[in-house]
């Protein structure tokens, strides 16, 4: 077989499973992980299954997830379109230029996670309050710091 069909489809097999779903999983890899990952390119490249101009697996890496965020802005019945914010409409200031127009919410879920966890605590330790005070018949106010 040839050298450039070897590696058309090394290209369209091996490389297409590694870069599917970078978006995913490429966050929580370590950096040995990542080094490993370009050792396997780079054993491919001097074996002759990969061409020897292909960028570095980060930069593939960073394409890929580019085009996806690219394509969920760009296409409206795209599944995770419904999950980005509303576009701005009225920018008045150009500080730099930005990749998109979309509007940067505060992050509720982290909010609603910390709310969840507070008021989860406080009736937990309102609870074990209700426990001593019933059990050893404490009054209330021995609880308070003097």
């Amino acid at each position: 077989m040839p050298e450039s069909a070897l590696q058309t489809v090394f290209q369209a097999t091996i490389m297409a499973k590694v870069l599917c779903v970078t978006s995913a999983w490429w966050s929580f890899t370590s950096a040995s992980d990542r080094q490993r990952i370009a050792a396997f390119v780079g054993r491919a490249k001097r074996s002759g299954l990969c061409q020897a101009d292909q960028p570095p697996v980060t930069q593939l890496v960073k394409d890929a997830d580019d085009k996806l965020f690219q394509s969920v802005l760009h296409n409206p019945e795209h599944t995770l379109h419904q999950l980005l914010p509303h576009r701005r409409h009225n920018i008045t200031y150009y500080l730099r230029p930005r990749r998109h127009d979309i509007t940067l919410v505060v992050d509720h879920i982290a909010f609603s996670i910390a709310d969840n966890y507070l008021r989860t605590s406080i009736d937990y330790f309102s609870y074990l309050a209700y426990i001593y005070i019933t059990v050893f018949k404490l009054r209330p106010d021995s609880f308070l710091i003097k």
